[in-house]
């Protein structure tokens, strides 16, 4: 069976196709081609090749020979994708089942039909030729989650993931493993837009520690008279564990389908409010649809830590609260100048602490670490239900 014909995109979504980083997300503005970018590489990444010299199998090093003296028909052939190896299991998840129906059934069936594949509506998944499988799922609430924690799957893919709060995503990873990583790579492949509930995490995870690149001067747009900047991923971040970790950024100007076929779509995007625009067209990770500070800027908003010292004779300093027990509780430390321009230069968040261990805390936290007593600060600011009593039990882990 002759597999459907696939040229991705330059760029982002050629990246995203070769990347081999465990964690690997690819994402940033709408319209980038993320869902057909995950049904493909799901399926048809080559897991087996050769190579060839008019039609002759070479080896590898002929092959590098052959192709260093200039020679023509040169050529790298597939032998085998991740579903042509029988025992191959995938799984794609979306929040709910219409998303799925919606954007990622009509992506998967013109790529896996062709390739022979048959849906099976009982346990909702592609079955290829070889016995290979690719399950879409929804994954709407904890029940749901629950299915898929603890499974066995070589691959796993989370189409915007920012539906998703952190630890369902971490405890879903541990159902990735493969008994031969020299066959196949396990993946956790993720794609998102900023914005909603993952929006924090991603850009903890990903966008911070693999800070996208500019790749070349702005360009500006005559079609749509708008200005954009180029991006490519950066290096990839290798934690303690040696687990790589990709953020791999794209735009709508990274999909010519879209620009040629649907120009109208860059437009509605460009005419969107000023934060989701930044958002959904720039694909700008430093604003967020629904904060407090919807004119945020890392570069005007943020200072370098080894800028900032604490003098008293300075600042004025105080000390904001959130109570929270099986939830977190929350304590900023600020600096105020005299000119009323405010730091936020350290931060306690905790949870399962009763009120009194919260008080006793804050209090040694800040005598440790900044040398502050509480006649330093001018005045500690809560919400109303921090001033009310509790009992010392709530929160209690033991």
């Amino acid at each position: 069976m002759q597999k459907k014909t696939y040229k991705p995109h330059p760029g982002a979504q050629t990246d995203f196709l070769k990347e081999t980083a465990f964690w690997t997300f690819y994402g940033g503005a709408r319209g980038g081609g993320k869902s057909l970018g995950i049904a493909w590489k799901m399926a048809f990444e080559p897991i087996k090749w050769h190579y060839e010299y008019n039609g002759r199998r070479v080896t590898k090093t002929d092959y590098n020979a052959l192709k260093s003296k200039g020679k023509k028909g040169l050529s790298i052939k597939v032998d085998q994708y991740l579903v042509d190896y029988e025992s191959y299991r995938g799984l794609i998840i979306r929040r709910t089942f219409p998303q799925l129906q919606r954007n990622l059934v009509p992506e998967c069936d013109k790529l896996y039909k062709p390739y022979g594949a048959k849906w099976n509506t009982r346990n909702s998944c592609y079955e290829f030729p070889s016995g290979a499988k690719i399950y879409l799922v929804h994954c709407q609430d904890r029940k749901a989650l629950d299915n898929y924690i603890g499974g066995n799957y070589h691959r796993m893919a989370i189409d915007e993931v920012n539906q998703f709060p952190w630890n369902w995503v971490d405890q879903l990873s541990t159902s990735v493993r493969v008994a031969d990583t020299q066959l196949i790579n396990p993946q956790i492949l993720l794609t998102s837009n900023p914005g909603n509930v993952g929006h924090k995490w991603l850009k903890e995870k990903f966008v911070n520690k693999c800070k996208p690149i500019k790749n070349g001067p702005p360009i500006y747009s005559e079609e749509f008279d708008v200005w954009y900047q180029p991006k490519r991923s950066g290096p990839t971040y290798v934690d303690e564990e040696g687990i790589e970790w990709k953020y791999i950024p794209a735009t709508v100007f990274d999909n010519p389908s879209i620009l040629e076929n649907d120009p109208g779509y860059v437009r509605r995007l460009k005419n969107l409010n000023p934060t989701l625009r930044a958002m959904w067209l720039d694909g700008d990770w430093d604003v967020f649809a629904g904060m407090f500070f919807d004119m945020w800027d890392e570069s005007k908003h943020v200072i370098p830590q080894e800028n900032f010292r604490l003098d008293l004779n300075k600042y004025n300093v105080y000390r904001f609260y959130d109570y929270g027990t099986k939830n977190p509780f929350v304590c900023l430390f600020a600096a105020v100048d005299h000119e009323y321009n405010i730091i936020i230069f350290d931060e306690i968040v905790k949870t399962g602490l009763s009120a009194s261990q919260q008080a006793e805390y804050v209090m040694s936290y800040s005598l440790e670490k900044h040398k502050l007593r509480p006649s330093d600060f001018e005045d500690d600011i809560a919400d109303p239900a921090y001033w009310t009593k509790h009992s010392e039990k709530e929160g209690r882990l033991y």
